[in-house]
C-alpha cells in the first residue's frame, strides 16, 4: 500500500510539472525537453503500478514493457534540457547521437510491443529474448546515469558563462538525477547479478524523491526553468548566414585562444583585435557569444579576468599585493570598471567576497 502512494504521488507531481511547462506562455525548448523528462518518469511509474497490480497484464495487456520504450528516452531528454538551457551549439548529428542508445533499445522492445495480447501475457517477463531484455535494462537504466556525468562536465566548462543562480539550478537537477540514477542502477545490478531479491518499490521511491526535490527546489526559488535565453536572442540574426556548427567552432576557439594566450590580461583587448586573432569577422564573433551563450564579448572577457583574479587571491597573493593592483594584473584598467564586473559576476562585492573567503579560512 505505501508504496503503491509513493508511487502515486511521485506520479501527481511530475504530470502536474508538466501541465505547469507545457502551458507556459513562453514555452521553449528547454521547457518541453524538462517537460518530456518528467514526463516519461510519471509514465513509468504509472506503468509499474499497472503491471504489479495486475491490472495491465488483465485488462491492457498491449501495454506490456511500454514502459521500457518510455524510460530508455529519459537520459536523452534530460541531456538535451542541460543542452538547450546553455544554448549550445550542437549538430544535427550529435543530436542523432544522443538518442543513439534510446533507439537502441527501441529495436529491442518494438517487436514485443508487436505480438499478440495472448503472447505478451505468457511471455510478460520476456525470458523469450533474454540478452535483448538485458540490454534493455542497461539502456533504460544506465543511459541516465551516463547522461548525468556528460551533463555536469558541460555545465561546469561553461560555468564562467552562466548566471550564478541558473548554474546552481542546473548544478543541482544535474546532481539529483545523478545520485537516482545511480541508486536505480545499483538495485538493477544487484538484482541481475548478484541476488535476486530486490523490491523494485525502491527504485519508483527513488524516482519519486527525485521529482519531489525538483518540484521542491523550482517552487522555493522559482528555478523551474532558469536557463540562458539564447532563444529569444536568435531573433535579433535570423538573416544571418552563421551556423550552429561554425558559431560552436568559432566559441571553442575562442576558449582555447583565452585559456592558452591570456588575451584577457590587455587591458585593451577589443573585439575586432580578438576576432582578426580567429581570422574571423567581428560581427561573427560577436553573434556567437550572444545567440549561444547569451554574454555580450565585454563581458566574456571579464569573467576570464575575475577568475584568473580569484585564483590569483586563492593563492594567497593578497598578501603581497593590493586587490586593486591584482586586478589590473589581470587585465582590468580601473577601480570602477573592476568593481562593477566584479559585483556583476559574483552578486556581490569585492570587500564582501574577500570576508567570505576570510570566514571559510577560519572556519
Amino acid at each position: 500500500m505505501y508504496a503503491h502512494l509513493v508511487i502515486f504521488i511521485g506520479s501527481f507531481i511530475a504530470f502536474s510539472l508538466v501541465f505547469f511547462l507545457l502551458t507556459k506562455r513562453d514555452r521553449k525548448k528547454p521547457y518541453v525537453y524538462l517537460a518530456l523528462f518528467l514526463l516519461s518518469i510519471g509514465l513509468f511509474q504509472v506503468l509499474h503500478y499497472l503491471r504489479v497490480e495486475g491490472i495491465m497484464k488483465e485488462y491492457l495487456p498491449h501495454l506490456l514493457r511500454l514502459r521500457f520504450l518510455i524510460h530508455g528516452f529519459t537520459g536523452a531528454l534530460f541531456f538535451s534540457y542541460i543542452v538547450e538551457s546553455l544554448g549550445l551549439a550542437v549538430s544535427n548529428v550529435r543530436k542523432a547521437l544522443i538518442y543513439l542508445p534510446a533507439f537502441l533499445g527501441a529495436v529491442l522492445v518494438v517487436p514485443y510491443l508487436l505480438q499478440s495480447a495472448d503472447f505478451k501475457r505468457e511471455w510478460e517477463f520476456s525470458e523469450f529474448t533474454p540478452i535483448a531484455y538485458y540490454i534493455n535494462y542497461l539502456i533504460a537504466r544506465g543511459t541516465l546515469l551516463i547522461y548525468c556525468i556528460l551533463a555536469w562536465n558541460v555545465i561546469q566548462k561553461k560555468r564562467k558563462d552562466l548566471k550564478k543562480e541558473t548554474y546552481q539550478w542546473l548544478a543541482f537537477i544535474t546532481t539529483a538525477c545523478f545520485f537516482s540514477s545511480l541508486i536505480t542502477s545499483g538495485i538493477t545490478f544487484v538484482d541481475f547479478v548478484i541476488y535476486d531479491f530486490v523490491s523494485y518499490h525502491w527504485l519508483h521511491l527513488s524516482s519519486t524523491v527525485l521529482v519531489i526535490l525538483i518540484a521542491v527546489k523550482a517552487i522555493r526559488e522559482g528555478h523551474l526553468s532558469q536557463q540562458l535565453v539564447a532563444n529569444s536572442k536568435a531573433k535579433s540574426y535570423q538573416s544571418s548566414s552563421l551556423s550552429e556548427e561554425h558559431a560552436s567552432d568559432i566559441l571553442s576557439r575562442l576558449d582555447d585562444l583565452m585559456e592558452q594566450q591570456q588575451l584577457y590580461l590587455q587591458s585593451k583587448l577589443t573585439l575586432p583585435e580578438t576576432a582578426k586573432n580567429l581570422n574571423e569577422s567581428p560581427h561573427n564573433v560577436s553573434q556567437s557569444l550572444n545567440q549561444y551563450r547569451s554574454i555580450k564579448f565585454n563581458d566574456f572577457v571579464n569573467q576570464w579576468r575575475l577568475e584568473r583574479l580569484i585564483q590569483q587571491l586563492e593563492k594567497g597573493e593578497l598578501q603581497h599585493k593590493t586587490l586593486l593592483g591584482i586586478a589590473m594584473e589581470c587585465g582590468f584598467n580601473s577601480k570602477s570598471s573592476f568593481n562593477l564586473a566584479f559585483k556583476k559576476y559574483k552578486g556581490m562585492s569585492p570587500t564582501q567576497f574577500l570576508k567570505n573567503m576570510s570566514d571559510k579560512m577560519v572556519a
